[in-house]
């Protein structure tokens, strides 16, 4: 019996994965809205990571107290994807005008995400674990994406969802 492959006999230069990582980002990057448990910032990394996101912004968030338990439940992806921390909405407000601000969030005019299509570069805003996205973000917003629940609860954990909508969104770009 033939045994699969691991990731690194598939991709055995690290130097080389960081060097395609950096010359062909995804068109998406992440805000992340006021998150607080650190195992979801760590796991938002490890999603950069895998689909190839070069940089997360932080909003209202204070993670310096954190950052060696970040860096190793992200897996040291800390080391190569940029983060920033905003601390005004003009901040946000100006790299909205790069990126589409997408909001994360069930709201009375959201979407299905597997009914979203564009392929503009987006910045995806994933919002705190119990309040969701900040109303003032959600105003910036030129779309809401939801996830359809079919169970009895009404919401799912932040880095399992975000990982649901940026594979449906680099599908939609083409990226994979």
């Amino acid at each position: 019996m033939e045994y699969p492959l691991t990731f690194q006999e598939i991709n055995p230069d690290p130097e080389l994965r960081i060097k395609k990582f950096k010359s062909e980002p995804s068109p998406i990057i992440f805000l992340l809205d006021g998150l607080e448990d650190i195992r979801n910032v760590g796991a938002l990394f490890r999603l950069a990571d895998a689909s190839r996101i070069v940089s997360i912004y932080g909003y209202k968030m204070n993670l310096e107290d954190n950052a060696n338990k970040i860096e190793r439940i992200s897996r040291q992806t800390t080391d190569h994807i940029d983060f920033q921390q905003l601390d005004s909405i003009d901040e946000v407000r100006n790299l909205g005008s790069k990126f589409k601000p997408i909001a994360l969030e069930y709201t009375n005019q959201s979407i299905a995400f597997n009914t979203y299509s564009k392929k503009d570069p987006c910045m995806l805003i994933i919002g705190n674990e119990r309040r969701g996205v900040s109303k003032e973000l959600l105003e910036l917003c030129h779309e809401s994406l939801h996830i359809p629940m079919l169970g009895k609860n009404s919401s799912m954990n932040v880095s399992v969802a975000a990982g649901i909508v940026t594979y449906h969104l680099l599908a939609t770009t083409d990226i994979i």
